[in-house]
């Protein structure tokens, strides 16, 4: 056993420059840390207490962010070291390190490896050549875009449902794509040695190129090949068909519910649908399965399906969003008759507010030809809404919001989230946390009340016993959110509706208002001179103030940013004509911010050329 350490250490980059009788006498030095599969090894923010050799297992090191619960940082292999930082800086673990299998490691403790340093000025070099190049490692790995990722491993759901038929088909539709490259299981060449899990390895990466997304189509059954692709993956998709029973091979199984996080692929869900006149159903059982980051319907017949799957695969995929203004939102049909006229593909839509009635709309019909009628309606009601004869006892707002909320019943029907034919998100705030909720599955006019329920206007919708407000007070322009439902959505377009700007118009009026004197001076029989707002649009901007600075943030974010000019227009009420004008005018604000920013790929493209063209 002393020989296979004395090799194990040897082998170890940080101990690689120093003589036998060094290692020999720093082996003495090591205490022996058994730590059992799914154990601790340390947590980040702990104090750093010594360097650690791995003997025998498997580590995985992650750490905690303000914007992600989880971020994998990668795997420790046996020989591997852990804990430089830490035993040379003698500041706290910056990451948690876990044991994915039973290991043995070897300690050295922090006051022990610093007289060792003062003893081998070599293990000071080399554990800061580790920790650089750790650390390109690391800025490659937060910097790097995640649609730009070449791995994508596809498996079927279990051993009753083929890929051959997938594939040939999504083939045929990539027939003329030159960046992807497509890898059977056969292509592989299988050992049984010890160096099986290496020359796999060794071949998935021959099988690379620089220019290309290599796909990867294997079986769902644990083997070497399958727990290799696993590590290597940049993206997992599992495949099922939507007539067979819901289930998963034991291996998906243990990959999904016990050590999926170890990996930086987050599996998405692929249903194939035989008939296109039918709806998904119970697409919730599948998704209570696993943590999917996205579910993808696919009819086998239609042609624009395997487009807009392809699109996700390639890291091309378009996401639209709609930001919140209410009545406004009829400018969101005019941009999606512009991007329609234009051919450009909506493949993740999703918005807030009004917008998320828009993108719930299209979501579910796949088009905006026959929203004009129903939005018509909703405005109505909305304007109804706020009249004297729909108050009600302020419990939790001032309107009963009945008609409003039997409309949107009447429009989405009984529809889930879950089973539309695309993607589709929309976003509340939850009243008892101060946060925003993005919805993805569920009842769709339910969540999209959620999203409309403005404060004080209409009652609050209850989600889980938690009253939800109306989406736009915390993220009126959710781009943030559309960016990280899939690293395969490489563009974002979004649409804004309400811009926060200096207000031309002046007001006079005193800071004490009784009742009797505003009735007099609207009924013009006093005080002439005074100018008052109009209160439902003050109330819902000052409300939307505090989301002023999320929005610039946001909107910043898009690819894509479409802002028509609607200042002259209410939030809350409109003329019949006005939403032609409305219409019109998201419709020509699309047109030129669409070309805008086709000019522009254009001549980044022909730059590209150029520049490759100079160095040949």
């Amino acid at each position: 056993m002393t020989v296979d350490i004395f090799s194990l250490v040897k082998a170890s980059r940080i101990f690689s420059l120093l003589e036998d009788d060094a290692i020999h006498k720093i082996i003495k030095q090591f205490d022996r840390v058994y730590l059992r599969k799914n154990k601790i090894l340390f947590h980040q923010g702990d104090v750093a207490d010594g360097l650690y050799v791995l003997v025998s297992g498997r580590l995985v090191s992650f750490l905690k962010t303000k914007v992600s619960p989880m971020k994998v940082l990668g795997t420790i292999e046996p020989g591997e070291t852990v804990g430089e930082l830490g035993a040379i800086s003698h500041e706290p673990r910056s990451a948690t390190v876990k044991a994915l299998d039973d290991s043995i490691l070897l300690k050295l403790s922090v006051s022990v490896f610093s007289e060792l340093c003062n003893e081998y000025p070599s293990l000071i070099l080399e554990t800061m050549n580790t920790l650089v190049n750790r650390s390109r490692t690391l800025i490659d790995l937060f910097a790097a875009k995640e649609s730009q990722q070449k791995k994508i491993v596809i498996f079927p759901a279990n051993k009753h449902i083929s890929l051959n038929e997938f594939s040939v088909q999504l083939q045929k539709m990539a027939a003329l794509l030159p960046d992807m490259i497509w890898v059977p299981e056969s292509s592989f060449v299988l050992d049984e040695t010890a160096n099986s899990a290496a020359n796999l390895g060794k071949q998935m990466d021959d099988f690379q190129d620089d220019y290309c997304k290599t796909v990867y189509l294997l079986s769902a059954e644990e083997t070497p090949l399958t727990k290799i692709a696993l590590e290597k993956a940049d993206m997992v998709y599992i495949v099922t068909e939507s007539h067979v029973k819901p289930s998963l091979s034991q291996f998906l199984r243990d990959y999904l519910h016990e050590v999926a996080f170890i990996y930086k692929a987050k599996p998405e869900l692929i249903i194939l649908h035989a008939e296109e006149n039918h709806r998904p159903r119970e697409s919730d059982i599948w998704l209570k399965m696993a943590s999917f980051r996205l579910h993808h319907h696919i009819r086998v017949g239609r042609e624009a399906d395997w487009q807009r799957l392809l699109r996700f695969l390639r890291g091309a995929a378009v996401g639209v969003v709609l930001g919140g203004g209410g009545v406004r939102s009829w400018a969101h049909l005019g941009a999606l008759r512009a991007l329609t006229e234009l051919r450009v593909p909506i493949d993740i839509i999703g918005g807030v507010s009004g917008g998320s009635i828009v993108a719930g709309y299209y979501a579910l019909h796949e088009t905006y030809e026959d929203l004009h009628a129903d939005l018509h309606k909703l405005s109505v009601v909305t304007h109804q809404a706020i009249k004297l004869y729909n108050l009600t006892w302020p419990v939790v707002s001032l309107f009963n919001g009945r008609a409003y909320t039997e409309t949107q019943q009447r429009i989405f029907g009984r529809v889930k989230i879950e089973n539309l034919w695309r993607p589709f998100f929309c976003v509340s705030s939850n009243l008892a946390n101060a946060t925003q909720v993005i919805h993805r599955v569920g009842t769709l006019w339910k969540k999209i009340r959620a999203s409309t329920s403005v404060p004080g206007i209409f009652p609050p919708m209850v989600v889980r016993g938690k009253m939800h407000l109306d989406g736009g007070l915390i993220n009126n322009l959710p781009v943030d959110v559309m960016k990280k439902m899939s690293p395969s959505v490489g563009t974002v377009i979004a649409i804004e509706l309400v811009h926060h700007s200096n207000e031309e118009a002046s007001y006079k009026f005193p800071p004490a208002l009784p009742f009797w004197k505003v009735l007099l001076t609207k009924l013009r029989m006093i005080h002439k001179e005074y100018r008052f707002p109009r209160f439902t649009e003050t109330f819902l901007h000052a409300l939307l103030m505090g989301s002023a600075i999320k929005q610039r943030e946001t909107a910043a974010a898009a690819d894509v940013l479409i802002k028509p000019d609607l200042s002259t227009f209410s939030l809350l009420s409109i003329t019949p004509a006005q939403e032609k004008e409305l219409i019109e005018i998201g419709y020509q604000a699309t047109i030129k911010a669409i070309k805008k920013w086709r000019r522009s790929q254009k001549k980044s493209q022909e730059g590209v050329v150029s520049f490759v063209k100079k160095q040949v």
